[in-house]
């Protein structure tokens, strides 16, 4: 498991790091390792979206995002649980 925070081990905070250096490739190399091992992980997925390089890119990450708020809130809405957020 990776420990939060420490960017040695933690692949979002490495592809933040590349991102925010201006190396998207690194980033979005990172994030298709991310993306392969949790593929509804919704803050992967937005990163996705930030290093996308064209807008068949952006719309596709959009449309997973969508898809994962989505199906968030309907699992949400039979969760009693959900209900007390």
């Amino acid at each position: 498991m990776f420990a939060p925070g420490n960017t040695e081990t933690d692949p979002l905070d490495a592809a933040a790091n590349a991102l925010k250096t201006g190396n998207v490739k690194k980033a979005r190399h990172i994030l298709r390792g991310v993306i392969a091992k949790d593929p509804v992980n919704v803050a992967v997925r937005e990163m996705v979206y930030q290093v996308s390089s064209n807008d068949n890119e952006r719309v596709f990450s959009l449309d997973h995002i969508l898809k994962l708020a989505l199906a968030i809130e309907l699992r949400c809405k039979n969760s009693p649980v959900c209900r007390q957020i």
